[in-house]
């Protein structure tokens, strides 16, 4: 019995430690600009039930990875770090963990707030004074998020 549970245990975190499945690969125009990070080129989403990862390429030739799972973002640029840290160093303190894997994912963000669906996807205005005014639309094969407190633009365009 005790051997049962050992290896009960032993698989569970070897499961753990697996890279999270991707079961959707799309093909985008992605621009990301912030004020520490500028990007603009084609590129790969691929998501799954774990985690979402971009393929980033410039002129044909991929540059790096970004990976973002259920509790980090890692990257070949740097080392992974919680999502939280992620958001303080490169996008905005006051934005919620999983919000880049929403826009990502082209999911409403912050519980929904001010979400109007519309024919063609959805729309939200959020703003907080002084922290975030936050414009961010879904529409067919469109994603534009752009905050013009924190110079934030995020553009995907699958292809």
């Amino acid at each position: 019995m005790q051997k049962l549970v050992i290896v009960g245990i032993a698989l569970l975190w070897l499961n753990g430690c697996q890279e999270p499945r991707y079961t959707q690969s799309r093909s985008v125009y992605i621009a990301i600009r912030t004020p520490l990070l500028r990007y603009a080129d084609m590129g790969f989403v691929e998501t799954g039930k774990n985690g979402v990862r971009i393929q980033l390429y410039a002129n044909g030739t991929a540059q790096t990875a970004l990976e973002l799972t259920t509790t980090q973002v890692c990257s070949g640029r740097f080392a992974c770090m919680p999502k939280e840290t992620f958001n303080a160093r490169f996008l905005s303190v006051s934005y919620p963990r999983d919000l880049l894997e929403k826009i990502l994912r082209a999911q409403p963000v912050m519980g929904e707030k001010n979400l109007k669906r519309t024919s063609r996807g959805f729309t939200q205005r959020i703003t907080r004074k002084g922290k975030y005014a936050i414009d961010y639309r879904v529409l067919g094969k469109r994603v534009i998020f752009r905050d013009t407190i924190n110079k934030i633009l995020i553009r995907v365009v699958e292809q």
